[in-house]
């Protein structure tokens, strides 16, 4: 667990004490995963926002108590073509922010860095944890649309694959994009309730001056779902150009078979009239007979080679 003091103009980090806590100071308290049960008297938190904090979910929410918000996401990324999950949970007080993170999680050092770097850039403690707070959501929103944006690169390096080939392996791959998009969008969704929830600022911990910066978040939070859909417009867009291109390259293979099959049908005409077994037949007596109707079919052949190649069918 790492303790805060956000009082003063110089942060301080203090100790994790029976008594570290004073009700006239602000403080950012980061705990990794079961930590969380160690401050749950001190600010009474609810046992089933604990429950969320220890065990991964599918849950996104916020909700306002008495004494403070809760707020509950999911922060995901792309690792290669798998979608990785992270469970980020938030408490806002009147006079403290615990953010608890995942003790494995890419985000335990990249968030907290992110929050140091920016607040070392305004030194004046005055609204330090509205800061906090939204530099939390600034951070992670940011990352999400550089995640978006990398999914949809790779739909964009799909999609000029199927165009040139299209293969059982890349039906596997377009349904597998499916799956990371919905997912995407299914996680999303419920972050547009809580950017309308932040907004309305239940617990009136969000100062004045600081409320036009969440709203941009709200803002965010939408465009971050519109992208989420556009994405799987995109996918969507990739089954009927796989659709598209199989039925192409089904139709020149056909193509290809009548063009042959139209060579072929004279040539079998004439040597269906001559296997028949008839015992009147003049030409299977004549000295000439055999070459003159190779010579015929040899130039009918070369007859409808012509005749298709003015054509452009071949």
């Amino acid at each position: 667990m790492e303790i805060y003091n956000l009082t003063n103009d110089k942060i301080e980090k203090q100790d994790f004490t029976q008594n570290w806590f004073n009700e006239n100071q602000k403080y950012l308290v980061i705990c990794y995963g079961r930590e969380v049960l160690d401050i749950q008297a001190m600010f009474n938190l609810a046992q089933e926002t604990i429950d969320e904090c220890i065990h991964l979910d599918d849950f996104v929410r916020m909700e306002s108590y008495d004494d403070y918000d809760y707020i509950n996401l999911n922060y995901f990324y792309l690792q290669e073509t798998r979608l990785k999950f992270e469970e980020i949970n938030l408490y806002i007080g009147e006079n403290y922010i615990v953010l608890v993170l995942d003790p494995k999680g890419i985000l335990k050092e990249d968030l907290k860095e992110y929050i140091f770097q920016k607040i070392e850039k305004s030194p004046k403690a005055d609204g330090r944890l509205n800061k906090v707070y939204y530099l939390i959501f600034d951070k992670l929103l940011s990352d999400l649309f550089i995640t978006l944006e990398e999914a949809e690169k790779k739909v964009q390096d799909l999609e000029d694959s199927i165009i040139q080939e299209a293969n059982r392996k890349m039906l596997e791959r377009i349904n597998s994009f499916r799956l990371i998009v919905n997912t995407m969008k299914r996680n999303l969704r419920p972050l547009l309730y809580i950017g309308d929830q932040i907004m309305v600022n239940e617990n009136g911990f969000i100062t004045k001056s600081y409320l036009r910066y969440f709203k941009s978040i709200d803002i965010r939070l939408n465009k971050l779902y519109d992208f989420a859909m556009d994405l799987a417009e995109m996918v969507n867009h990739l089954q009927y150009m796989y659709d598209s291109t199989l039925s192409t390259e089904r139709n020149k293979i056909s193509e290809r078979l009548t063009i042959i099959a139209t060579f072929f049908a004279p040539l079998t005409v004439i040597t269906g009239i001559y296997g028949m077994n008839f015992i009147y037949m003049p030409e299977l007596q004549w000295q000439y007979g055999y070459p003159i109707a190779m010579g015929i079919m040899t130039i009918v052949s070369i007859g409808l080679y012509i005749f298709m190649k003015k054509k452009k069918w071949l």
